[in-house]
């Protein structure tokens, strides 16, 4: 089956391939900062060439998903994408409870399931991330330090 899907992973891994390569590869005993993701970058390559490899002829281009799934798709990246930005100025725990609630309730939990599944997912990555000394953002939430 020749989908969209194919195309998308074998660009990505393109792109991913040559960031890591400029980051520096180093060697298998020192490795640079782009190593894992250069390997990564070309096992996905390779996958994505076994799937242009497995399709079959005559078969139109076709979306991976439906127009409701590609909206929560969409939908993901976006939330994502804002909790990358978001995260430096609001703190680490209320941007993950947001992230956290949100993307359960896209699932179809309920609210109230949601809010409490997200407390608890939130304070214990925090207090695990804190146990193993990295150094989360506080935000506007500073206090319980």
């Amino acid at each position: 089956m020749f989908d969209i899907v194919n195309v998308f992973l074998f660009l990505f891994a393109i792109f991913f391939a040559i960031g890591a390569y400029r980051l520096g590869l180093g060697s298998l005993r020192a490795p640079g900062p782009g190593f894992i993701i250069f390997f990564a970058s070309i096992l996905l390559l390779l996958f994505s060439v076994c799937g242009f490899l497995s399709a079959k002829g005559g078969i139109p281009l076709r979306l991976a998903f439906s127009r409701k799934g590609l909206l929560r798709v969409l939908l993901v990246i976006i939330s994502l994408l804002l909790y990358a930005k978001f995260m430096p100025v609001v703190g680490y725990l209320l941007s993950t409870f947001v992230l956290t609630w949100f993307l359960l309730f896209l699932n179809g939990i309920k609210v109230h399931k949601a809010a409490a599944l997200s407390v608890l997912v939130s304070l214990l990555f925090w207090y695990v991330f804190s146990r193993l000394g990295s150094e989360l953002p506080e935000g506007l939430i500073d206090f319980l330090r």
